[in-house]
């Protein structure tokens, strides 16, 4: 879908109607099991795929936000070169805020990172 923020039409892929038909019959098949969903979204188009994907595990990590995780600098490195990859090819003319936004998401996960690997 396009949302118009400052007069800068932006396509949200995660507001199609293909994708949220996906999404919602996904999560009602397979209710709180994160298991089933992310199976479940494996068997989509790779953009689904990849938008359920992320959708699903950020929901999941509010819900459990107090767990703790552990990821190597490995796991990590793949993170930051996927967020990387669809930035690089990220669709142009978005607003600064799209980009401020998500720079504030990750600032502090980045400084935490550095701040536990470096000597």
């Amino acid at each position: 879908m396009l949302s118009n923020i400052k007069n800068k039409k932006i396509v949200r892929h995660d507001d199609s109607p293909e994708f949220n038909e996906v999404f919602y019959r996904v999560k009602e098949s397979h209710p709180n099991d994160i298991e089933g969903q992310l199976q479940a979204f494996s068997q989509e188009k790779p953009l689904n795929h990849l938008l359920g994907l992320s959708r699903i595990m950020q929901e999941y990590l509010q819900e459990n936000k107090n767990e703790s995780v552990n990821l190597s600098p490995g796991q990590l490195e793949l993170i930051f070169r996927s967020i990387t990859d669809l930035t690089t090819h990220t669709q142009v003319n978005l607003p600064d805020g799209v980009y401020k936004y998500n720079l504030g998401n990750l600032k502090g996960v980045t400084k935490n990172i550095i701040e536990q690997i470096k000597p």
